[in-house]
């Protein structure tokens, strides 16, 4: 059974995941070609989502300088400590992608974008039940955030 949930302004939040230069960029230490072609999806649906007045949530995977990662984590990337610190480049949303003034940023220390971060006070502060989620790992972080939306009873689109 499929359900369809309207996209209204005011009640429906983008959540766009990942979406880093060490991601996204061939440049990048965790770069996957497969990123082009959802890069340029996802520009599309940043475009529309401003037209359409919804709040835009970017979410990054960052360490802190002093650590906080799962050994997990590093078991699937090595090295990541040394890749997605906050402030560097490679842990910085991507330039086509860049965030404008009034979208957020909201850094998160593990895959869920719920777990750690301060995100379901920021959605429930602005009124949204509705979550499109897009970007890159979507089988890891995109994934546990959207289970971790439908978890805190937010109708999910992804």
């Amino acid at each position: 059974m499929k359900v369809h949930y309207p996209i209204m302004s005011g009640k429906t939040a983008l959540l766009v995941i990942d979406m880093q230069n060490a991601f996204c960029e061939p440049t990048g230490a965790f770069y996957n070609e497969q990123t082009k072609p959802v890069k340029e999806k996802i520009k599309q649906l940043v475009s529309t989502a401003r037209e359409k007045g919804l709040l835009i949530i970017y979410l990054r995977h960052v360490v802190r300088q002093m650590g906080n990662l799962s050994n997990r984590l590093k078991e699937m990337l090595p090295g990541v400590d040394q890749v997605l610190i906050d402030g560097s480049r490679p842990a910085a949303i991507v330039d086509d992608l860049a965030p404008r003034e009034g979208e957020l940023i909201v850094n998160k220390p593990h895959f869920g974008g719920f777990t750690g971060t301060d995100l379901d006070e920021i959605l429930r502060a602005n009124g949204i039940d509705t979550l499109i989620i897009c970007g890159t790992v979507t089988n890891v972080c995109c994934d546990t955030t959207a289970r971790q939306a439908v978890e805190r009873q937010y109708k999910v689109i992804f």
